[in-house]
């Protein structure tokens, strides 16, 4: 079942590539797939969209999940270029 997860290198100094070993921490860990993944122009939030359709917001760190728009079929979205509008069809 799919979740969101945060991947980073053990050791930030060597790049991506040359990393053998990676820190993992499970950002959602529920019954419904999570998909689609985006995160605002700044950073500071990531959409993503679960169960049929809803579209879901959290902090980066997991934190403050919270459902933005209840829908029966995944929407297509995309976030304003300053981070303030989600716009959705």
């Amino acid at each position: 079942q799919p979740d969101l997860w945060e991947i980073r290198r053990k050791d930030p100094a060597r790049w991506w590539w040359q990393s053998r070993e990676f820190v993992r921490k499970k950002l959602t860990d529920d019954a419904e797939a999570e998909a689609d993944p985006r995160f605002t122009p700044d950073g500071g939030t990531i959409a993503f969209t679960k169960v049929r359709g809803d579209l879901w917001l959290m902090a980066p760190d997991g934190s403050n999940q919270r459902r933005f728009l209840e829908s029966w079929d995944r929407p297509d979205y995309d976030f304003s270029p300053d981070g303030a509008w989600i716009v959705y069809a």
